[in-house]
């Protein structure tokens, strides 16, 4: 099982730590403590010294704490504008607005535009600051390129390209710094000519732009990432930080955001986990890098190291140990914990955005209504709007929007985003949706062709070596129904397994067999309608083994209807408890022109669950139950759904994918991109199909301990390690409260979990009555 990687955007821009700052921030973890110094101090200038300290330790709670005290005490023109610069960055603008239209009227009036500017710049007001920049052109002429400059990020940020050119010109024409204006390049690039342009101009800038810089190799990884480079990205950064470090350089802030975007997309986070805790210890202190940490353990379901960061930021930054803490809760699927932490950060003051897209997608990925996702939705549209510079929340919008059947909205959204940021890796397969949903399967073909080329995904071009043929025994007869599998020590399923598939009217299996130790290999190797492949490297580094099966199948599939399924897995669809099979599925499926079956992952269970059988025969009929509570909604990714829910989900609180497409008809540029999940284009049909997944059989605790043992599933196994710690829990016994008999393919299509056809539903040309007419 593998679920999908999600990124999850920073809390806030951190900051530099301070060194003298460490004796505050101390302090700072007992609120109690600095709340009670902070409201009995009187002396500005002690109230001034702390501010400079948690200034410059990033800890914005209590600058703003320390700011409100200080405006309470005096009404100085530089304290009053400290209050407000304070409010700005816990992004609270409405109290920050508030007190900019409660300054008294012989506040300075050179200070009043300066902070009026500040907060048109933090709302993303471009036309604000226009008109201040106009204001300002006689009295603070000296002050013009710098307004320019910030002029023209607003206008980037909103997407106003024609306006931010032409801002852009004139900082040009007034000699505006070199470095300032090549970064700005950069970024006009990225939104009218997409992420690959953009990385040509960044290296046409680097005789301006150092390449060695922390800003431009932040730079370079969010082009990267923007481009779906991800490998390439963490590759860079981890060799970058270790350069740093060996220079004493603690990593920047802005590099270590796009670094852990790249590790999580790529499925590297290991690599970069174990090279930040290499540098941890000479950099003490250091907020973002502990941030990094514990946000890679939260990923990972490290507990041990989740712990040790969260006590470490909570002695450093209560903000952003709160945010920690929400994220966490996310991982978890503590409802009441999400939406408590969330409200507590705002009742502080602390309106960041990380909150808000951290709980929106808790309510994509766990929740099962939509009511939550409808109003984050809503709540967050100025956030989407000033942010059309971040593919990754552009691309949450739309997919939030989509499902919620909203998709003229969608539809409407997309259109309107800049040109080059469609076409950013997050973004461009929202455009293949729309092509599908309109008909247009070779456009939508096209564009999945072009994805693959430019992203490189480890599915099609991973850092592994193709499977070796051990057997081959196909003999490629048209109109066979073919198998692929990878395995590893699957041996108690092989005959359960082969008797399903064959009973189905599979023709042909291909196993890649990585490395099994039980003898897996020698059973298979005695089938007359196996072929056999040996992959004996890293099943992580293989994209979870697709990077194999996508050979084979590319290899041997094409022109083939193909099952792709783990060795759990048994394939069920409507009629095959009527007798009917694959080659029947599949003629039908020719007939209405369609590319590949939906399937629902349905995880089966015994009575009672949890329970460990024990060593033993494995009995396939005790797995008897399941879990109907799955969700289903649309999703911009073939075969264009997002299944939630069961057994393991409301075990674990984690978020499952258990969208499945097992059955496709193979063509040359088909490709699975994460495992049977999703993949490239090809019509879907109208029926939906099942999986019934047999993960709970025999001994599976010990199958567990092996997969964790192993950390070659995704994100180092973190799924593995809850789902054993859960099964432990005095609440897993809840389980079996919601667990319902199977009684066959009937029952999950009046359950909703599969989904059948008046075309299906009728009798087939060979079940028609000798001399009765079919059906027309």
């Amino acid at each position: 099982m593998t679920e999908h990687p999600h990124s999850i955007a920073p809390a806030h821009p951190p900051q530099a730590p301070g060194h003298d700052a460490v004796q505050w921030t101390a302090v700072a973890a007992d609120d109690g403590v600095l709340g009670a110094r902070v409201a009995a101090q009187t002396d500005i200038a002690v109230l001034r010294t702390m501010l400079a300290a948690m200034r410059k330790s990033g800890n914005l709670r209590w600058v703003v704490a320390i700011a409100d005290r200080i405006a309470a005490l005096s009404p100085a023109p530089a304290e009053l504008a400290t209050h407000i610069r304070a409010r700005l960055g816990a992004r609270d603008f409405q109290r920050a607005r508030a007190l900019f239209a409660d300054l008294p009227a012989e506040f300075p009036s050179k200070e009043r535009r300066r902070l009026a500017v500040d907060l048109a710049e933090a709302e993303g007001n471009a036309e604000a600051m226009c008109n201040l920049r106009n204001e300002m052109a006689a009295a603070e002429a000296g002050s013009q390129v710098e307004l320019i400059l910030r002029e023209a990020a607003i206008r980037l940020g909103c997407g106003d390209l024609d306006a931010a050119t032409r801002t852009l010109d004139e900082a040009r024409q007034k000699d505006a710094p070199a470095a300032a204006l090549a970064v700005l390049d950069v970024r006009l690039s990225l939104l009218t000519d997409g992420p690959a342009a953009a990385l040509a101009v960044l290296d046409a800038r680097s005789e301006i732009l150092s390449p060695s810089s922390a800003q431009t190799r932040a730079l370079r990884l969010r082009l990267l990432n923007a481009r779906g480079r991800w490998r390439e990205a963490t590759d860079l950064a981890l060799g970058w930080i270790s350069e740093d470090a060996s220079l004493t350089l603690p990593p920047s802030d802005d590099m270590l955001a796009q670094a852990l975007h790249a590790a999580m997309m790529a499925d590297r986070l290991s690599d970069l986990q174990a090279r930040l805790r290499d540098i941890e210890s000479r950099f003490p202190g250091h907020p973002a890098l502990v941030e990094t940490l514990c946000i890679g353990a939260i990923e990972e379901d490290d507990a041990l190291l989740v712990e040790e960061m969260m006590e470490k930021m909570r002695q450093m930054d209560r903000w952003r140990w709160l945010v920690l803490a929400l994220r966490h809760a996310c991982h978890t699927g503590a409802t009441a914990e999400v939406d408590a932490l969330r409200a507590l950060l705002r009742s502080e003051g602390c309106f960041w955005p990380g909150p808000d897209v951290m709980t929106a997608l808790f309510s994509y990925y766990f929740e099962v209504t939509s009511d939550r996702m409808a109003l984050l939705l809503d709540e967050m549209g100025p956030l989407f709007d000033r942010s059309l510079e971040d593919p990754g929340l552009q691309a949450l919008r739309l997919r939030m929007e989509i499902a919620l059947n909203r998709d003229k909205d969608a539809r409407r959204h997309l259109e309107t985003l800049p040109h080059g940021l469609r076409q950013c890796a997050e973004l461009t397969p929202f455009g293949m949706y729309f092509a599908a949903k309109d008909g247009h399967d070779e456009g939508a073909r096209d564009g999945w062709r072009r994805w693959i080329a430019d992203t490189a995904p480890t599915a099609t071009d991973a850092c592994a070596s193709h499977p070796e043929t051990r057997v081959l025994r196909f003999t490629g007869h048209p109109g066979e129904i073919l198998c692929f599998v990878c395995v590893y020590n699957g041996i108690e399923y092989v005959d359960w397994f082969l008797e399903h598939y064959r009973r189905l009217g599979v023709d042909h299996f291909f196993f890649c067999d990585n490395a099994s130790t039980d003898g897996t290999a020698e059973r298979l190797l005695e089938q007359p309608d196996v072929s056999l492949f040996h992959a004996p490297g890293s099943f992580a580094a293989s994209g979870c083994g697709i990077f194999w099966i996508n050979h084979l199948m590319r290899r041997f599939g094409v022109g083939h209807w193909c099952i792709h399924v783990d060795m759990d897995e048994a394939l069920v669809f409507a009629g095959v408890d009527r007798g009917r099979d694959l080659h029947d599925l599949t003629r039908y499926l020719d007939a209405q022109g369609h590319g590949c079956t939906e399937a629902a992952m349905i995880d089966m269970v015994p009575p009672g669950f949890p329970r460990d059988t024990g060593p033993g025969p494995v009995d396939f009929v005790q797995s008897s139950c399941f879990d109907a509570d799955l969700v289903r909604m649309p999703c911009e990714l073939p075969p264009y759904s997002f299944i939630k829910g069961g057994v393991r989900s409301r075990m674990t609180g984690r978020s499952l994918l258990m969208t499945k497409s097992p059955l496709v008809r193979m063509t040359p540029d088909f490709a699975y991109l994460v495992n049977n999940h999703h993949h490239t284009h090809v019509p879907v049909s109208d029926l939906r199909t099942a999986v019934l997944h047999f993960k709970f059989i025999g001994a599976y605790r010990d199958r567990l301990a092996d997969a964790i043992a192993r950390r070659e599933h995704f994100q180092g196994a973190r799924f593995y390690r809850q789902l054993d710690r859960s099964l432990g829990a005095p609440s897993a016994s809840s389980v079996s409260n919601a667990l319902i008999e199977y009684d066959g393919p009937a029952q999950l299509v009046s359950l909703g979990l599969m989904h059948s056809s008046p075309g299906w539903d009728a009798p087939l040309p060979h079940e028609q009555p000798a001399g009765q007419d079919q059906p027309r």
